[in-house]
């Protein structure tokens, strides 16, 4: 008689995860399928990304929001002549989406010992995981790296060796250099690490894995000028976030829009945590107890580091792009304590498949994540065809925000000028960001030559074409004064000038404009609410 968790199990683990595998993929092609032109924050990779030469990527680097290796990587994309157009950015962001379900099937073979299924049903089905683990931004490279360097980590420390030594280094170093988060998740791996180490009583294992986290933090070293410049340029998006909303900036990121997906995390998180709890107090062999400790340390040290980087290094609101490769992390985690929960049950092993199977049926029963993630990343490149057709020369196009004409530059092609709102200007050596600063130094009077530039069109007769939503001010009170930063009403923090001067705009509006028509922008289908902005018609001066 075949044991329970025997040859037709794990036949049916295959089977079920080659499933679980295609499924994922799938939602990764619709999500590139749909996902259109670029949006701004692709877009800045790409900048960096299609120089001429590798050399000039690097010295330009600062100028995106990662380490080295991901304007490498899509550099070498681009020069290898698939170009630096949208299709093509499209597809190498969609490689990576699907490369990133076979790591994850990988890396929960190599630490859990059984195909992942929990692992593939929750970051396969993840809206966040799929959209932005597979747009033209490095997230989804920083998640693969995670996880290899995870694997590499736990294959170290299980079969320590000159050779598992090299690749835990290799693939930390790795990890360092595709995300500035990684790092912290190293601390965390590096932790759950010595804990086997000092089960094992192999010292010389807590030693190597010292020297290879003094490798990856040395790694850094080529960031420097880079990590500086970041924190001297984005000094005007910082501001003082709440742990509590990072941890429900996090939970929404999990499972955005599918119900049914959160409470499958949450239910992947207890069963973990019991099946790491069973597996300490009662071992069935000591890899399992290894492996379990390996996975308890691992979860709880990367949340407790996750939250030190929150707190003490970004400043900035996070977004559920911020907390990929912590999802990562944690689903491989959980799956090592279901796996060992499972070989204590009655046909654990069929039991598990089925539960997986089951949700996997009743989320593709309904159109969560499906429609979740058949999502355009912006239509400010459809609202820029838009207006192209009817501006005139003596038209003008103002873009607000001021950070969206990042989007807009790329995809005009019309005869009317266009300024941002604050008209900074793009250039390929340097972030808008320190004009934006100096604008703010000028208090109310930041955006003042942008408002005559507007008046001046509409009394000669031109129109101005608003890519953005003025905010009107209340009719029974002046608009708030707005001194000059960092004295105004959160320091050198930009949100509160954006929102000033758009209301000065709208006072504009208001006691000027003659005509305001709103004009229907383009419908493209669901939208990245990051881009997704109207178009507003002004014409004629009272």
């Amino acid at each position: 008689m075949m044991p329970p968790d025997g040859r037709l199990a794990r036949s049916v683990d295959v089977g079920l995860g080659c499933a679980l595998a295609l499924a994922a993929v799938w939602l990764r092609v619709e999500y590139v399928r749909h996902a259109g032109a670029l949006w701004r924050d692709e877009i800045d990779s790409v900048n960096v990304a299609a120089r001429a030469t590798l050399g000039d990527v690097l010295a330009h680097q600062q100028l995106d929001s990662f380490p080295v290796a991901w304007v490498s990587a899509l550099h070498g994309w681009i020069a290898s002549g698939f170009g630096a157009g949208d299709a093509s950015v499209r597809r190498f962001g969609g490689m990576i989406g699907v490369l990133t379900v076979g790591i994850v099937w990988w890396c929960g073979r190599r630490i859990a010992g059984r195909v992942p299924l929990v692992s593939l049903l929750l970051l396969g089905a993840s809206a966040s995981m799929v959209v932005y683990g597979s747009e033209v931004r490095g997230y989804g490279l920083a998640t693969i790296a995670i996880l290899c360097s995870l694997a590499a980590t736990c294959t170290y420390v299980t079969q320590p060796g000159t050779g598992t030594f090299l690749v835990a280094g290799l693939a930390a170093v790795l990890a360092t250099q595709t995300s500035y988060a990684n790092p912290f998740l190293l601390v965390a791996t590096a932790a759950a690490g010595a804990a086997v180490a000092i089960l094992r009583r192999e010292w010389l294992s807590i030693a190597g894995l010292t020297v290879i986290g003094l490798a990856a933090v040395a790694s850094l070293g080529i960031e420097a000028r880079a990590m500086a410049s970041t924190a001297r340029d984005t000094i005007i998006d910082q501001g003082d976030y709440p742990l509590a909303a990072r941890i429900a900036m996090f939970r929404d990121s999990l499972a955005p829009g599918v119900r049914l997906l959160a409470w499958t995390w949450a239910a992947a998180a207890l069963a973990g945590t019991a099946g790491w709890v069973v597996a300490w107090l009662r071992p069935m062999d000591r890899e399992e107890r290894e492996r379990a400790l390996f996975a308890a340390v691992t979860a709880t040290a990367s949340v407790a580091c996750t939250c030190a980087y929150l707190l003490l290094l970004v400043r900035v609101s996070t977004q559920h792009w911020y907390y990929l490769t912590l999802m990562a992390v944690l689903a491989t985690s959980f799956e090592v304590g279901i796996v060992a929960l499972a070989r204590r049950l009655p046909y654990g092993a069929f039991a598990r498949a089925a539960l997986v199977a089951g949700v996997a049926l009743a989320l593709a029963g309904g159109s969560g994540t499906a429609a979740m993630v058949r999502l355009r990343m912006t239509n400010v490149d459809a609202v820029a065809v838009t207006i192209a057709k009817d501006a005139r020369p003596d038209d003008l196009v103002v873009v607000l925000p001021w950070y969206v004409g990042t989007t807009f530059g790329r995809y005009w092609r019309g005869t009317a000028p266009w300024i941002a709102f604050p008209d900074v200007h793009f250039t390929d050596t340097a972030r808008p960001h320190g004009q934006v600063a100096e604008r703010m130094t000028r208090g109310e009077d930041g955006v003042r030559p942008e408002l005559e530039r507007i008046e001046t069109t509409l009394r000669a007769g031109g129109r101005v074409w608003i890519v953005g939503l003025p905010l009107l001010p209340p009719k029974d009170r002046p608009v708030e004064p707005l001194p000059p930063a960092p004295s105004g009403p959160e320091g050198w923090a930009s949100g509160p000038y954006l929102e000033g001067w758009a209301l000065r705009l709208g006072a504009l509006l208001r006691t000027g404009v003659r005509d305001v028509w709103k004009i229907p922008p383009p419908d493209v289908g669901r939208v990245n609410e990051h881009e997704n902005l109207p178009i507003v018609l002004l014409e004629g001066w009272r």
